[in-house]
């Protein structure tokens, strides 16, 4: 079903005969994987439970190792022995479990820091002086005035730091992170993220706030991304994956089986491109890309063990307004001077304003450099936040237990066909997928998958009925 082996510079370590337990947690967050082992007393050295290992865990059907389910670098190992119960072996002790924790791929540069010191101490690309920081410093202010489109800033100033940090040498030789790619295009998910490249949607507008990246002083490297890129995370996704393909050519996925990636990008809505005036002449979410429906990968009924579904009204939004660097507040606010609110109107008499007020940290432009007006590049942020997360509490949110299936991925569409059909089929956004597998003490093995979704909605995509705020009495349809 899986392999599980743990790589450090020297040395290979297969855990798959120990395993008792594998708990894999993906989300549009961060990945992370939990492990227990039942090793005999005595057979691991004090050298096999250091924290130097990284972690490679991997399908395995019918024999032949199959595509990367998880990478990362191992954080935490706990271990023990115990009194034994019942008929208990010379010396009346046993081994408790080894537990294993693993955090992503991309851990090294969220844990570890970086400082700008007035002199080196050789550790470059750790600890700057000023003329090693310069050239970083230089990209930092300039690269934001050369594209419109975020991601490619994103990626520009990863590659920054990414050669100083590597994998194991038993693993690719100990590539640097140089190999691992940055997902900020349909053209870079299409390279490297096949399987959600029809959907994906990049993120426009210029990366203005990264001047205050010039001086790090003690950020961590991701920190420092996240700090000038992470926009609200209703409207914006950033996280690393261990993607199951392989990259023709490429340095690490053949040896793993998959991809480490980071990926950038609008979170998906349930429509097709953004249909607004103003989003059409900003160039916003214009990608014609199939709906929700459409996308979904279909989760057969017969694997289904349980689901739930809820709705609450702290999810009800019915004003939507957002913040960006041109068109910040002093003590009143600016709406229908820099964009016009969405609103629902019938639904704020009903239940009261209830606001959603995002922050866009990106100065609006499209992927239309000249054209639009500054009102028109903010207007279309406003319309793609109420594409978004408009009327939020009309739709589903809950979690789906499976029988095991290793292919679902987080931040994908899952499509789950009705009984009987008089609804129409569940459709669903998986923020979250969790593999569980379980080795019985008989040498049986049970395995589910579980998945935390929201926007979950029977049928056909919903229609988000939220109206532009009119300055005179008139209003436009979204």
């Amino acid at each position: 079903m899986i392999t599980a082996r743990l790589y450090s510079d020297d040395r290979i370590l297969d855990l798959a005969p120990f395993l008792d337990q594998l708990i894999i947690n993906r989300s549009t967050s961060d990945e992370e994987a939990d492990l227990r082992c039942r090793v005999p007393w005595g057979m691991l050295s004090d050298q096999d439970l250091s924290l130097d290992w990284w972690i490679l865990i991997r399908r395995k059907d019918q024999g032949v190792e199959g595509p990367a389910l998880f990478l990362g670098r191992v954080t935490a190992i706990s271990w023990g022995v115990r009194a034994a119960t019942g008929e208990a072996p010379e010396g009346g002790h046993v081994a408790s479990p080894v537990i294993i924790r693993a955090e992503s791929w991309l851990s090294p540069l969220k844990r570890g820091q970086i400082f700008l010191s007035g002199r080196g101490v050789g550790a470059p690309g750790h600890v700057y002086d000023l003329r090693g920081w310069g050239p970083t410093m230089r990209e930092i202010l300039s690269a934001p005035f050369t594209s419109n489109n975020v991601g490619e800033v994103l990626a520009r100033l990863f590659d920054r730091f990414a050669p100083h940090y590597r994998l194991p040498n038993t693993i690719a030789g100990g590539a640097s992170f140089s190999s691992l790619p940055v997902v900020y295009s349909p053209e870079t998910a299409q390279q490297f993220t096949r399987s959600r490249a029809e959907g994906y949607r990049g993120v426009y507008g210029l990366a203005i706030n990264t001047a205050r990246a010039a001086f790090p002083g003690g950020a961590s490297p991701f920190g420092l991304l996240q700090s000038l890129f992470g926009a609200d995370p209703n409207l914006v996704e950033l996280f690393p994956c261990t993607e199951p393909i392989e990259i023709p050519g490429g340095r690490v996925s053949p040896t793993i089986g998959g991809t480490p990636a980071l990926i950038f990008r609008l979170k998906p809505f349930v429509s097709g491109r953004l249909d607004t005036r103003s989003a059409s002449s900003a160039q916003v979410a214009q990608e014609q890309t199939a709906g929700a429906a459409d996308l979904a990968r279909v989760v057969a009924l017969d694997s289904v063990i349980e689901l739930n579904l809820s709705r609450d009204d702290s999810a009800r939004v019915n004003f939507i307004y957002m913040d960006t660097p041109a068109s910040q507040s002093r003590g009143i606010d600016g709406f229908g001077l820099y964009g016009s609110p969405r609103l629902d109107l019938e639904d704020i008499a009903r239940n009261g304003l209830r606001p959603f007020r995002g922050s866009w940290p990106f100065f609006p432009r499209g992927s239309r450099s000249a054209g639009p007006t500054i009102r028109d590049q903010i207007q279309a942020v406003i319309d793609l936040a109420a594409a978004i997360v408009g009327q939020s509490h009309r739709f589903l949110t809950g979690s789906l237990l499976l029988a095991y299936d290793p292919e679902l991925l987080q931040g994908e569409w899952l499509r789950l066909p009705s009984p009987g059909g008089s609804e129409g089929d569940l459709v669903v956004y998986a923020e979250g997928i969790q593999h569980m597998i379980t080795v019985l003490p008989s040498g049986a093995i049970t395995a589910r998958s579980r998945v935390q979704f929201v926007r979950g909605f029977y049928g056909v995509e919903p229609v988000i009925e939220l109206e532009e705020a009119a300055e005179s009495g008139e209003a436009g349809g979204l």
